[in-house]
């Protein structure tokens, strides 16, 4: 079938706004189920760690994307890159942090072009919870920034199209 754009507000974005998510239908399957989380989520009051930190994709800085904590139980902290890498998280206010433990970590780094098109500026498999393999350590002395290093592997940013993959 033809694609869609799917428009949601992120109220735990540190930038508030529109997401915009140009996909099919299984990705409003997708959206639905973050948005009931997001919900259920709400009433969770655990204690919080503030977390900043950096990507590195082949030891340059990432300067676009998103960090995505999941702990499990709790509502998910996200932090958007900047220019340098970093990110700050956030769960409910801007830079609350996240709870204590050890968590894992996705960095979603494609950008929607138009209703076809995503550039990934990072292998699309560190955007799923089951195939990034990444994980943080959240302790109460969370002085220094947390570096999450990820690679191409011999690979490079691709323009993936609605239905076609550019990755192998």
């Amino acid at each position: 079938g033809r694609p869609f754009v799917l428009m949601f507000d992120v109220p735990f974005l540190p930038r508030r706004g529109f997401v915009v998510c140009s996909c099919h239908r299984r990705c409003l399957t997708w959206a639905a189920i973050a948005a009931c989380a997001a919900v259920a989520g709400c009433s969770d009051k655990i204690e919080r760690v503030p977390v900043q930190g950096r990507v590195l994709i082949d030891g340059q800085p990432l300067t676009y994307g998103y960090v995505t904590v999941t702990p499990q139980g709790a509502r998910p902290a996200m932090g958007e890159l900047d220019q340098d890498g970093r990110f700050d998280l956030t769960t409910y206010e801007l830079g609350d942090g996240t709870v204590l433990g050890t968590h894992p970590i996705t960095v979603n780094a494609g950008e929607v072009l138009d209703s076809v098109r995503v550039r990934w500026h990072a292998p699309k498999k560190y955007a799923g919870l089951s195939s990034s393999g990444l994980s943080i350590e959240v302790t109460r002395e969370m002085d220094e920034e947390v570096v999450v290093e990820i690679t191409w592997s011999g690979g490079a940013p691709f323009v993936e199209s609605a239905g076609m993959s550019g990755e192998e």
